[in-house]
């Protein structure tokens, strides 16, 4: 497998869990997946270490629904729609409600313990349990365990920061500014290469990922193993096969074009 950490995967077509229902095509160095209707997304690679191109595609389908006389249907899934909106509306609330209440808490610890490490990690600690007790998973917890991450850097406990802010993002997996944190934490704790991340988590390379022509190449195995694939090598065909949810995804050694389920 070594020979094709070149290969840049098609992370698109693996990560979505309604795989097998996506519509796939490819056309030239452009490889692009569409979900059902919803929406699409792409990217394109390359295999032994070419650099990869990537285009993005959406595709988006329009219900009309004629209403004659009353409908009460119809007038209950207005009311549905309605409903789920004051609630989303609500839970932003609560999730600024808790950034702004954490944040002041950060200012007031870091005033009280007046750059006393010791003291500082001490609260930070004790920050976190108080916190915890009020607050359920998802964003609130997120921005708690943040909070509680830039305090215990703070206090130079780099080693326990990373680890907390690592779990923020496992917390909070869509938000990329968590991510960022986390990389500058491991930079700021000697850790240089380049980071990845699949689900918050960092899987594990037998080559670390390198940047070329502007591309970022990953070790192919290792990503589609840590999304669920599974990947073989054909050592008299060279070719990387990954399979996952029914969709199978042939890459040539030197190749430049994908074989996504025939296509």
């Amino acid at each position: 497998m070594k020979k094709v950490v070149g290969m840049v995967l098609a992370l698109s077509l693996i990560v979505s869990p309604t795989l097998a229902s996506a519509a796939t095509s490819f056309d030239g160095d452009f490889l692009v997946a569409k979900k059902g209707g919803n929406g699409g997304s792409s990217s394109g690679g390359s295999s032994g270490g070419n650099s990869s191109k990537a285009s993005s595609s959406s595709n988006s389908s329009s219900t009309t629904t004629t209403v004659n006389g009353n409908n009460k249907a119809d007038a209950g899934k207005s009311s549905q729609v309605d409903t789920e909106k004051q609630s989303n509306t609500n839970t932003s609330k609560s999730d600024n409600s808790t950034k702004v209440d954490v944040k002041q808490e950060k200012t007031r610890i870091l005033n009280e313990a007046n750059s006393n490490k010791a003291e500082l990690k001490s609260q930070a600690l004790e920050f976190r349990k108080q916190f915890e007790a009020t607050v359920e998973s998802g964003v609130e917890k997120a921005e708690l365990l943040e909070t509680t991450a830039e305090l215990l850097d703070e206090a130079g406990e780099l080693d326990e920061a990373i680890a907390t802010q690592e779990e923020a993002v496992q917390e909070d997996l869509t938000n990329v500014d968590r991510y960022k944190k986390l990389a500058k934490l491991m930079e700021k704790n000697g850790n240089k290469e380049i980071k990845a991340f699949v689900n918050g988590e960092h899987p594990v390379f037998d080559v670390p990922p390198v940047i070329k022509s502007g591309r970022t190449l990953v070790p192919i195995r290792a990503i589609s193993q840590s999304l669920g694939a599974e990947v073989t090598w054909n050592q008299e065909e060279q070719t990387a096969i990954i399979e996952k949810d029914g969709v199978e995804i042939k890459l040539v050694l030197n190749e430049v074009k994908a074989n996504v389920n025939g296509e």
